[in-house]
């Protein structure tokens, strides 16, 4: 125990002594390699919330794999829009809005149920989605501070 908080020691004095921009990078680098891992579990909690359906997981992988594709474009293009173009929040809004509406209506597309059944399975989908995102973020924030 003693060597982990000796290790932990010299990484905080690391991270505080670091640039910041490199730290910021050396993180996102971190984090799109969570992104790829939180696609199997999204997949998932796809498998869970439509075991009636008798989908084989594989497909619920691939339309996790096709809404995550999407997201990464649309939120690439706005990021790209908000550095060279416009530096404004509503770029951001707008790009969350489309991607959920774009969301809401492949969940209703691949799974051809109504809006009641989509709409609550859909809510449920991403309340525990963003749950489990959260709880990767900060494992992989706490990841990125020991091996930096």
């Amino acid at each position: 125990k003693p060597q982990f908080e000796q290790y932990t020691i010299k990484q905080v004095i690391r991270v505080y002594k670091s640039d910041k921009e490199y730290l910021f990078a050396f993180v996102l680098k971190n984090f799109s390699f969570m992104m790829f891992i939180m696609l199997p579990v999204f997949a998932v909690i796809l498998k869970l919330l439509y075991v009636r359906k008798n989908t084989l997981y594989i497909n619920h992988l691939v339309h996790s794999l096709h809404i995550h594709s999407f997201s990464f474009l649309i939120y690439g293009l706005a990021l790209a829009i908000s550095i060279w173009i416009i530096d404004s929040d509503c770029i951001a809004f707008i790009a969350i809005l489309f991607v959920t509406i774009y969301s809401y209506v492949s969940f209703k597309t691949v799974y051809l149920q109504g809006h009641k059944k989509t709409t609550f399975k859909f809510i449920i989908a991403g309340s525990v989605y963003s749950f489990l995102m959260f709880i990767a973020f900060i494992f992989e924030l706490f990841i990125s501070f020991l091996i930096f």
